[in-house]
């Protein structure tokens, strides 16, 4: 079995060690850990998987604008990452950024047109904003997608 720490002590360029850290301690729920072990990773590479990893312990923590930069940077290591749009909808969406919520819920739909989270996000922002006109189609568009896991529509918006 490899050692992490010393293989990578002695190439630094690796930082294996700093990211496997990392998602163990998120997987065992010490966020604050965890982003301390993934941000050191990050400093040596630019990955996809730390950025999305450190917007998810973020937003575990209620950090919402640091959530919302990283799943950006997520985004921006993988242009087809429809999961890092959804993210980044859902942290400024918890940040009360509506606006800004609708913008990326609507770009993970363009890349996903049947992600059910990103249309019902898209409909609680709308709702938000009291545009209630078009949250009604984006609620009933994920309702058309899979109503079955929603059940009647009333239970949407209690």
């Amino acid at each position: 079995m490899v050692d992490l720490n010393s293989y990578c002590g002695y190439n630094q360029v690796c930082g294996q060690a700093e990211l496997l850290k990392g998602i163990i301690r998120y997987e065992q729920l010490d966020y604050r850990g965890a982003i301390e072990h993934l941000s050191a990773y990050s400093i040596r590479r630019d990955d996809e998987q730390v950025w999305n990893y450190l917007g998810m312990c973020h937003l575990k923590l209620k950090n919402y604008q640091i959530a919302r930069n990283a799943f950006e940077k997520a985004f921006e290591s993988n242009g087809k990452n429809q999961g890092a749009l959804y993210n980044a909808g859902l942290a400024s969406y918890l940040n009360e950024e509506y606006e800004m919520a609708i913008d990326f819920f609507n770009r993970s739909i363009e890349l996903l047109p049947g992600d059910l989270n990103s249309w019902m996000g898209l409909g609680l922002a709308q709702t938000a904003l009291h545009r209630f006109s078009d949250a009604n189609k984006s609620f009933r568009q994920a309702l058309a997608i899979d109503g079955k896991q929603w059940g009647p529509p009333y239970t949407i918006l209690a």
